[in-house]
């Protein structure tokens, strides 16, 4: 199957094959991005599923790495990531 039927199909998990990833879904517990601090700060924080801050630092490396962009340039205000740590499981579409 071809990426571009894939995606005209309306299937991700068929479209993240079509190139050798794994899809993932938000529906299960991940790590959110929020709003934090004051308005016209425009800090944010990373949480865990229980709400609790992510302190780790390999976590928060490799959420860097992500280069998610800040919400205000995009409207990314719901940002989901997967807490799958191995490459081969990390991998989504």
């Amino acid at each position: 199957m071809s990426l571009t039927s894939a995606v005209v199909e309306d299937d991700p998990i068929a479209a993240a094959s079509a190139v050798a990833l794994r899809h993932t879904s938000d529906d299960v517990p991940g790590i959110a991005r929020q709003a934090h601090g004051q308005a016209h700060d425009k800090a944010f924080r990373h949480a865990t599923a229980a709400g609790k801050p992510v302190r780790d630092t390999s976590t928060l490396s490799r959420i860097r790495a992500l280069a998610i962009p800040p919400a205000i340039l995009l409207a990314w205000t719901e940002v989901w990531i997967c807490t799958l740590t191995e490459p081969r499981e990390r991998r989504r579409a």
